[in-house]
């Protein structure tokens, strides 16, 4: 038996949801996707093929990031609960069902900032007039701006200078998850327009890197040497390391001056965004009467989970998707989104999973 033990995380904004039916297979003995027992001390028995219910195959996406996930529904009454592995980056990535030895608990602190955006990012750029922050093209803040949650994030800064040119600088920040650290070492000769620079990588390396000078290309090599011309601008590294990941990173630089170079963002990260144990996350919703309940978070609290057993393949859904089938155990509080009602829940599942 295969037993993989995931700890629930409270998110919000969960968007962008692909769902296909999944095809039965013949039933031999009993129903093959169901959860039977206790939503708020309340006997309940949800089973695909009885009352309308079908079984759907997920892939939601939270915040930039996909979750595989299933949904027992009869479009009244649903429950639904996705999950995602610490391999997310890698595009050549299939789930390992073999593996359990990289799950960790969804510990996510509440109301605390993932990501604090400041002036300091610019320390060096002293001909700065104005610095506006942009989250995901959503405007966040004059000078300063926070994340305050995990994802992968679209960060860019809108920068006027003293003599009326404006640029802007965007960089991914992809917080709450463990991933290959990237900075772009760049140097400028003082007194020339020489720039040397190079992609300095902790925990993978970089396999591929094409630079960018303000949008055109400039070179495919790792490291590298040019005469550019005078003035500000964006140098961009878009990379690909060994691990499968593909990112973009961009700095501010300026001519004759070595000093004068912005952060890629890296530091704006807290510890919070750093640690690995949100590398695995899951969340259960039900949906009934008009009431929405997702999964609370409990920190520290081991009773509070779900285990899947025997996770296995099984078969094509109706978009010709791979899943999964396996036996789930939930233990875990629900919250309702509006009144912040809490109920618990105990039940015995048996789900199919689209894998991303």
């Amino acid at each position: 038996m295969k037993k993989y033990i995931l700890f629930i995380a409270l998110f919000a904004l969960i968007t962008s949801c692909k769902k296909h039916k999944v095809v039965e297979l013949p039933q031999t003995n009993s129903p093959i996707f169901k959860a039977e027992g206790l939503i708020n001390g309340q006997p309940v028995s949800i089973i695909a093929g009885e009352n309308d219910f079908e079984m759907i195959s997920l892939i939601n996406q939270f915040n930039g990031i996909d979750l595989a996930g299933g949904l027992l529904t009869n479009g009244k009454e649903e429950l639904e609960f996705y999950f995602l592995d610490e391999a997310i980056f890698d595009p050549n990535h299939s789930f390992d069902v073999n593996n359990t030895n990289n799950l960790y608990y969804a510990y996510v602190p509440k109301d605390s900032a993932f990501a604090n955006l400041n002036s300091s990012l610019f320390s060096n750029i002293q001909d700065l007039q104005s610095l506006s922050y942009y989250v995901n093209g959503e405007f966040a803040g004059n000078q300063l701006a926070s994340v305050n949650k995990p994802g992968l994030f679209n960060i860019e800064a809108k920068l006027v200078f003293q003599d009326g040119e404006t640029l802007s600088v965007e960089n991914p920040l992809l917080l709450g998850f463990n991933e290959a650290e990237t900075v772009i070492d760049a140097q400028l000769t003082s007194g020339s327009s020489q720039l040397s620079a190079n992609l300095i990588v902790t925990g993978a390396t970089a396999t591929a890197v094409n630079w960018y000078l303000d949008g055109s290309l400039l070179s495919s090599s790792l490291t590298f040497t040019r005469v550019i011309t005078e003035g500000r601008h964006i140098l961009k590294a878009d990379y690909t390391l060994s691990d499968g990941t593909k990112r973009q990173k961009s700095i501010l630089i300026k001519t004759n001056y070595p000093g004068y170079a912005s952060n890629d963002f890296n530091s704006a990260k807290t510890n919070i965004a750093n640690n690995t144990q949100l590398d695995l996350k899951a969340v259960v919703t039900y949906r009934k009467d008009g009431k929405v309940y997702t999964s609370k978070t409990v920190y520290n609290n081991s009773l509070t989970g779900f285990a899947i057993n025997d996770l296995q393949y099984y078969g094509i859904d109706g978009g010709g998707h791979a899943i999964l089938k396996g036996n789930v155990e939930i233990i875990c509080d629900l919250e309702e989104n509006v009144s912040l009602e809490i109920i618990p829940v105990n039940l015995n599942c048996t789900f199919a999973f689209r894998i991303p």
